[in-house]
């Protein structure tokens, strides 16, 4: 008996393989990586926020603190794979309050737009609405940064950028090779540029 795959998955299958071969997954040369090391131990750390991500009132109890915090991660009625996870269970407790530690220069700015280029463009699209060429056919398809950069916290963007999707079921590779001061300043040029203006 022949047995047969259909074509979509054999697409999307291809797309997921060009685009990780394209975006690198996040791997550097080891050139690059002496370099991101070095960055690494001047980048200040980062600035912890209250414990409640996006309300700004001080929880009376711990279980306050996870529903302020969870429900505060989107838009309503917008979910992705990581959304649904945050909305859960919070953001892991290591990225939550975390604020950037990274200054809002126009270099910085620049430098978080061209890592977006690089890093994020073919999935997440030139206007990171997560309509990309490689995206495309990927499923859960991208996530929408425009609409999440004006909503959620720098925490929940580093930490989105740091583990990848891996643990929430999407296919984002982990941009734990780029330095954590190339991640901070991608969260500069999304909340900065990025996002939508409300």
């Amino acid at each position: 008996m022949k047995s047969t795959f259909p074509v979509s998955a054999v697409l999307s299958i291809l797309a997921a393989a060009l685009l990780l071969t394209a975006a690198g997954c996040g791997e550097q040369t080891p050139e690059a990586e002496k370099k991101s090391e070095a960055v690494a131990e001047k980048t200040p750390e980062p600035k912890k926020e209250a414990a409640v991500e996006a309300v700004g009132t001080e929880p009376t109890s711990e279980e306050t603190t996870k529903e302020k915090i969870v429900e505060d991660v989107a838009p309503d009625g917008y979910t992705t794979p990581r959304v649904a996870y945050a909305r859960k269970n919070g953001i892991p407790e290591e990225f939550r309050g975390l604020s950037n530690p990274i200054e809002a220069t126009a270099e910085n700015i620049e430098t978080g737009g061209k890592l977006f280029l690089r890093q994020c463009v073919m999935c997440h699209g030139t206007g990171g609405k997560g309509d990309g060429l490689g995206g495309k056919s990927l499923n859960p398809p991208p996530s929408n940064l425009a609409l999440l950069a004006g909503t959620v916290s720098d925490g929940y963007l580093f930490w989105a950028m740091t583990e990848g999707g891996k643990t929430v079921g999407s296919l984002m590779p982990s941009l734990k090779g780029i330095s954590e001061e190339n991640r901070w300043q991608l969260v500069l040029y999304m909340k900065e540029e990025l996002r939508e203006k409300q």
